[in-house]
């Protein structure tokens, strides 16, 4: 069965991982993958990993199928009369790469592509379009042409959801065609060493304002007059200014000796198993991979109360705040529960993590709708 993917980047962000995931599963079970990537730099860890499974690549013109809020009016203007253009270049370019290797579907690994689903109907082949983000909500995206547009699209193809609440923010609703499938985060034996736990609470994304981070300082600066022997450690890398604003807030409200800034880390599932807690501050998670992460690693959660990250907590179990206020509340409470009672509350998290983000789960599932679609065109 071969399958093409599309993917709209190759950074190793949530998506792009559980993508690497699936598709191990996916071949073990006779897929046949091709992978289509846009026309720049190869993050040098994705290109690692496909090429030790030996999956092959092709690069194509791909153009990104959405405008950004913050963006000015004139250059809204101008990117919506080049656009159209650069969209059949980039429909020309898949279709031959199509025609040539004659997949049996498309995957377009998120919303923001669109040429793949053009490009399955001109040939008469099934396309699935896998949303994994809101894009307004979480990205500030707008789609293009219009929202209203993308969501004709979206009832026209096939679709897989990471949380019910994503297919609802489009339109849609639960049926053969439409699906809702979490993404597999680890496998349901993999080995995640004991530590015990530290007094520190990890926030473990990308450093961006819509990841909520200047809340989690502001939180744990009024913890810290509290409950003074704990550090908030802030793993990942991003915008330079926007880091330089938070060390100069921490400095601001005191609390700069025991606010750690990690950067990039390979070793987010052992600070997260050492952590007292992960905190989840970013707005609008999409699915909230750390979150799920962090019940595997049998770590307690704080999480915004908002899209994916709700969705989580609310199966799994964990704590949820709106305001800073509650986050503080949530973080006392975790600081002073005692220890029995934190390990029932994390075995049972860890127990549903397994049953319902196994990477095991989801490869099965992503298969028989697979096997699905191609039954019903026999």
């Amino acid at each position: 069965m071969k399958v093409l993917y599309i993917l709209h980047a190759t950074n190793m962000g949530g998506a792009t991982i559980s993508f690497l995931n699936m598709v191990k599963g996916l071949v073990d079970l006779g897929v046949d993958p091709l992978i289509v990537v846009p026309q720049k730099r190869i993050d040098p860890l994705f290109l690692k990993r496909v090429s030790d499974y030996g999956w092959p690549i092709k690069k194509c013109f791909l153009i990104e199928s959405v405008l950004l809020e913050r963006q000015g009016t004139l250059k809204k203007i101008l990117k919506k009369l080049v656009l159209p253009l650069l969209k059949y270049y980039s429909f020309r370019q898949l279709l031959k790469i199509a025609k040539e290797e004659t997949p049996m579907l498309i995957h377009t690994n998120t919303g923001i592509i669109h040429e793949g689903f053009d490009v399955a109907s001109k040939l008469g082949i099934q396309h699935i379009w896998h949303l994994r983000e809101y894009q307004d909500k979480d990205f500030k995206l707008i789609p293009y042409p219009s929202f209203e547009q993308f969501c004709v699209k979206l009832k026209k193809s096939n679709v897989i959801s990471i949380t019910e609440d994503i297919l609802t923010h489009f339109g849609l609703s639960v049926n053969c065609r439409h699906k809702v499938i979490a993404n597999g985060i680890m496998e349901r034996n993999e080995f995640i060493p004991h530590f015990n736990k530290q007094k520190y609470f990890l926030c473990a994304s990308r450093i961006s304002a819509e990841k909520g981070i200047t809340d989690a300082i502001l939180a744990f600066a009024d913890f810290d007059k509290v409950i003074p022997d704990y550090e908030l450690w802030l793993a990942g890398t991003g915008d330079e200014s926007y880091i330089k604003e938070l060390k100069s807030l921490c400095l601001k409200l005191k609390c700069d000796s025991k606010v750690r800034f990690l950067g990039f880390r390979t070793d987010v599932k052992v600070l997260m198993s050492m952590a007292k807690a992960l905190i989840v501050p970013s707005y609008f998670e999409g699915f909230g991979r750390m979150t799920a992460e962090a019940c595997f690693c049998k770590t307690m959660v704080v999480g915004r109360n908002t899209g994916g990250t709700k969705c989580i907590l609310n199966y799994t179990g964990g704590l949820l705040f709106a305001t800073n206020q509650e986050l503080l509340e949530q973080l006392k409470f975790v600081a002073n529960i005692p220890s029995k009672e934190y390990e029932k509350m994390v075995l049972i998290a860890r127990d549903k993590a397994i049953a319902a983000y196994s990477i095991e789960q989801n490869v099965i599932n992503i298969k028989n709708v697979y096997d699905n679609l191609l039954n019903d065109e026999k």
